[in-house]
C-alpha cells in the first residue's frame, strides 16, 4: 500500500457527500409531492463539484504516473496521514481507563 487508507477513505467520504445529503432531505420530503428543482440543481452542483475536485486533487499524481512515466514516490508519513491517524487514535472522553469529568472514586 502505498497511502494510508484513512487518505483514501477521506477522499470516497468526500466523493460520497453529495449522493447522502442529497439522499437524507429527499427522505425529508412528501412522498406524494414532486422534489423541488433547485433542490436538484443543487444536487447536480455538488456532484459536479465533488468530482472536479477528485480530479484536481488526484490529476498530478495521474499525469506524472501514466503521462510522463516517472515514479511518484509518496511518503509514508506525510502531514496529512499523520492528522488523520492522530484524529482517528484520540480516545474519546470516558475511554482508555481515563475517567469522565466528575467521576469520583
Amino acid at each position: 500500500m502505498m497511502v494510508d487508507h484513512t487518505v483514501y477513505m477521506t477522499i470516497a467520504n468526500s466523493f460520497l457527500r453529495p449522493h447522502l445529503k442529497y439522499r437524507i432531505e429527499k427522505e425529508k420530503l412528501q412522498k406524494d409531492r414532486a422534489i423541488p428543482v433547485s433542490m436538484l440543481d443543487a444536487y447536480i452542483k455538488d456532484v459536479v463539484g465533488s468530482f472536479l475536485l477528485f480530479w484536481v486533487v488526484i490529476g498530478p499524481v495521474v499525469y506524472q504516473t501514466y503521462f510522463k512515466k516517472q515514479p511518484v514516490s509518496f511518503s509514508e508519513d506525510d502531514k496529512y496521514t499523520r492528522m488523520l491517524k492522530k484524529t482517528k487514535n484520540m480516545p474519546l472522553e470516558g475511554e482508555a481507563g481515563q475517567g469522565v469529568v466528575g467521576d469520583s472514586e
